[in-house]
């Protein structure tokens, strides 16, 4: 582990039980968790947008391939 640049693990695991220090695994994780969690309740008009980003997104592609797909219907219909 490269926080006390050092790659022995006894050391670290040494320096953990002394120090009782999270691992950086362990502090990303919650500190991504604390981060959604506020994040997801905010107020502000900017976050609840992208927030619905990810579904427009979703609906655009569903309509884009239903109309693909009505096209290519109408197309062989027309065409028989």
């Amino acid at each position: 582990m490269k926080l006390f640049q050092t790659n022995n693990i006894d050391i670290v695991n040494y320096c953990h039980a002394q120090f009782e220090f999270d691992l950086p695994s362990t502090v990303v994780e919650t500190r991504s968790k604390k981060f959604v969690a506020k994040y997801r309740s905010c107020e502000n008009v900017t976050c609840k947008f992208a927030q619905l980003v990810p579904l427009l997104l979703f609906f655009s592609f569903f309509v884009l391939i239903s109309a693909v797909l009505f096209v290519q219907y109408f197309l062989s219909y027309y065409d028989e």
